[in-house]
């Protein structure tokens, strides 16, 4: 056990450890002995000095963690580069739009489930091939409008390459007076739609509006 009047010497570089205070300085530092200070108390400061001593390394790079973070967030927002677009057709097809399940059935047996019997619409050629549609706002007017689907039609679409779907952009009636582009049209607001349904202006219901073209 330490005597009471002892003293301890520490050599700890640039630091002195005096009691509770702490001074910076270079060569010896001393440590009061155990008269001033309790074991428990001098042996946490002798540890605490031994440390500082030493110098202990950081639990992280706050600064590099915050690089690494910007870093991640640029790599996230940036948009990618040399994307190129897919190529596309532009055709005119000609037939009438069916419910495609019902068209597998009716042309090849194919039995669907109940639940796609109107998930999906279709084009049919008179020479039987099936053209599926993308439903855009566009596209879902044969949905929506049933009248649509007991018309002969031509369709102005476009196709990607890779894919076997059409998004239509045009479309014609096809009558024995002639050929009549399709739209809706509000005769309040004097706005064409693409769909059926309340005028995107004033809400009150549009028109289906037939237009003859002209023969080139």
């Amino acid at each position: 056990m330490l005597e009471k009047e002892s003293h301890v010497l520490l050599t700890v570089n640039h630091w002195t450890v005096n009691h509770s205070n702490w001074r910076s300085h270079s060569g010896t530092c001393f440590v009061a002995g155990p008269g001033q200070l309790s074991f428990k108390r001098f042996t946490a400061v002798f540890a605490v000095a031994l440390l500082v001593s030493v110098g202990l390394p950081p639990l992280c790079d706050c600064s590099r963690a915050g690089e690494v973070g910007n870093k991640s967030t640029r790599e996230k927002v940036q948009p990618p580069t040399n994307v190129e677009k897919p190529k596309t057709t532009t055709l005119s097809l000609r037939g009438r739009v069916v419910w495609m399940a019902e068209a597998l059935e009716r042309r090849f047996g194919i039995q669907t489930v109940p639940e796609v019997a109107e998930q999906m619409l279709a084009l049919e050629t008179p020479g039987g091939e099936l053209h599926p549609i993308v439903e855009d706002v566009r596209g879902r007017s044969f949905r929506k409008d049933q009248r649509l689907r007991k018309l002969d039609v031509e369709l102005l679409a476009r196709r990607y390459e890779g894919s076997p779907m059409i998004r239509v952009i045009r479309i014609y009636a096809l009558k024995e007076e002639g050929k009549f582009e399709l739209d809706y049209w509000c005769d309040i607001c004097a706005i064409s739609m693409y769909e059926t349904g309340p005028c995107d202006c004033c809400q009150e219901p549009n028109r289906l509006r037939q237009r003859q073209v002209e023969s080139p």
